[in-house]
């Protein structure tokens, strides 16, 4: 049996975001990660990608997007956006004009605004 085990180090979060973001850019550059390419092809040999992509097609075909998959998006993103305007309060602590109590308190679902 290979050995599979993997060493997993956690980023040091101690100092602030910004010093995060140092260090992943650092290890980017250390391990050679580009990040701008397909991970996967950066994984896989050419060939190797395209044998399973035509796998995927042959075991379940090709799936290109109809109507009612673009539907579905668009009323994912209408409830979503109604939701959010409704139920959701704004920052600034104003919703619709109205001055709210306190963050979250929303005066049409029972919050104590004004």
């Amino acid at each position: 049996m290979p050995d599979l085990s993997f060493t997993i180090t956690l980023p040091d979060t101690e100092h602030g975001w910004d010093d995060y973001v140092r260090e992943v850019e650092r290890y980017i550059d250390r391990h050679g990660i580009e990040v701008n390419r397909d991970p996967i092809a950066q994984l896989l040999p050419p060939h190797r990608a395209a044998e399973i992509c035509r796998r995927f097609e042959d075991d379940f075909g090709r799936s290109p997007w109809d109507g009612w998959d673009y539907s579905a998006v668009a009323l994912a993103v209408l409830t979503g956006a109604l939701l959010d305007y409704f139920l959701v309060a704004t920052p600034g602590r104003n919703f619709k004009g109205l001055r709210l109590a306190g963050p979250g308190k929303n005066p049409r679902v029972g919050g104590k605004g004004l």
